[in-house]
């Protein structure tokens, strides 16, 4: 079970545990030029055991903060006055500030300790990512299925009872999801990177086709439910704390999701939840809506908090190597922050059709084909299979949120310590 401590504070986890870091942390992610976000467009710190990544020259402020009387509350806004401001998510107001680096986190952190106490009501603008890995890019490369794998059968027409919604940076269209997903209106189908060269095989980025493969897990333990897909992108490219704020509301509200899975994650400044997520997840509480939300570990083998899965209202879904409660494998985060556990291993889901070369640096060399169908390995693979399982619940007439305390504060004798209860 979490701690009971509020998950905007401070934990007890200021450094990393139990994992080699190498040399490979520096201001930017050793492979930038494998992942959508433009090389360059992301900063890293470069403090070992508290790496994190943000958007370069942009904070963001709890809009409360700036409209209250608290005691410092003025002097941030005096020393924010120069700055252009935008609210970028409900509650939430990003500044535009010549920092970039440890320079922006001395802002950040001189900002905070302007108020008594001190406020987390500032914060770099983070960055997330699928699949989330110490090194910025998916653990595993996804695989062609195996050559004996031919589909799965065809889906019943979705019930429609639940509706459970997906957060990445898109969905492809694929026959075997016709009727079962959708995009939220205005999003556009996630294509395939274009050939490198002339007559060259088409790229996939580092996690194109994740959103797809997630969305197929969802449909193949829930085959009632309807999956809307947001993308959560900023203009920049970034998958940053306003876009997936913005996203989590947009499914809350205007798509009635039940469930919503974030198969994706990353590391904040002082091991501190997002400030644009958690003041969705607050209006969202404030708004009385039966919505859970379910997130991956992330695969960094270490107790270290990943989030948004680290925050105290939402299920965090390490992984497993197989279906019968096993051990939890050794690749995921595990922590007293984390609620229940999965497979995650060897997952079989829905994915592309056609040759493609992979940008990611443990894929096989030159192109692959698939055909409409992958293997993969990560705890966002779990996260999808749990959500799943909560939706079940609420279509046999379970509340979202009762299911999801009950997996959380399940029998104590059947907990693993570190992965909480194993969800066959």
């Amino acid at each position: 079970m979490k701690p009971t401590h509020d998950a905007r504070h401070p934990d007890d986890h200021p450094e990393d545990h139990g994992e080699d870091h190498g040399d490979d942390h520096g201001a930017e992610p050793r492979h930038a030029h494998a992942v959508v976000i433009p090389p360059g467009a992301v900063e890293g710190t470069i403090v070992r055991g508290q790496e994190f990544l943000s958007v370069p020259g942009e904070l963001l402020v709890d809009a409360a903060l700036l409209e209250g009387d608290a005691m410092g509350a003025r002097g941030i806004r005096r020393r924010l006055a120069p700055f252009a401001r935008q609210e970028v998510s409900p509650g939430t107001v990003r500044f535009q500030v010549p920092f970039r680096r440890e320079a922006l986190t001395a802002f950040v952190t001189e900002l905070r300790t302007l108020t008594d106490p001190p406020t987390l009501g500032v914060s770099p603008n983070h960055v997330f990512w699928p699949a989330f890995h110490r090194t910025y890019f998916p653990a595993f490369a996804p695989e062609a299925a195996p050559a004996r794998f031919r589909g799965r059968p065809p889906l019943s027409a979705a019930s429609g009872a639940v509706s459970i919604g997906v957060i990445d940076a898109g969905l492809a269209d694929h026959p075997w999801l016709a009727g079962h997903a959708e995009r939220i209106a205005g999003e556009p189908p996630e294509t395939p990177g274009a050939p490198a060269s002339a007559g060259g095989d088409p790229v996939l980025g580092s996690y194109a086709g994740h959103g797809t493969f997630v969305a197929g897990l969802v449909a193949q333990a829930c085959p009632d439910a309807q999956i809307v897909h947001c993308r959560a992108v900023g203009p920049a490219g970034h998958l940053d704390d306003p876009a997936i704020a913005n996203a989590l509301w947009r499914l809350a509200t205007e798509a009635d999701c039940r469930v919503i899975v974030v198969p994706l994650g990353g590391f904040t400044l002082d091991n501190t939840a997002p400030l644009a997520i958690s003041n969705v997840l607050d209006r969202i509480d404030a708004a009385g809506l039966d919505c859970v939300v379910v997130a991956s570990a992330g695969n960094h083998a270490s107790t270290r908090p990943v989030w948004p899965a680290a925050t105290k209202r939402v299920l965090a879904v390490a992984a497993a190597d197989d279906d019968l409660g096993s051990p939890a494998t050794l690749y995921s985060g595990r922590g007293d922050w984390v609620d229940v556990y999965a497979r995650g291993t060897g997952r079989v889901s829905t994915f592309y059709s056609g040759r493609f070369r992979l940008e990611h640096p443990d894929a096989p060399r030159g192109a692959q084909s698939f055909r409409g169908w992958a293997t993969w390995t990560g705890t966002s693979f779990a996260a999808p299979h749990v959500a799943a399982v909560v939706a079940n619940a609420v279509v046999n007439g379970t509340s979202a949120r009762q299911t999801a305390a009950a997996l959380a504060s399940g029998d104590p004798k059947a907990r693993q310590p570190g992965f909480g209860l194993f969800v066959a």
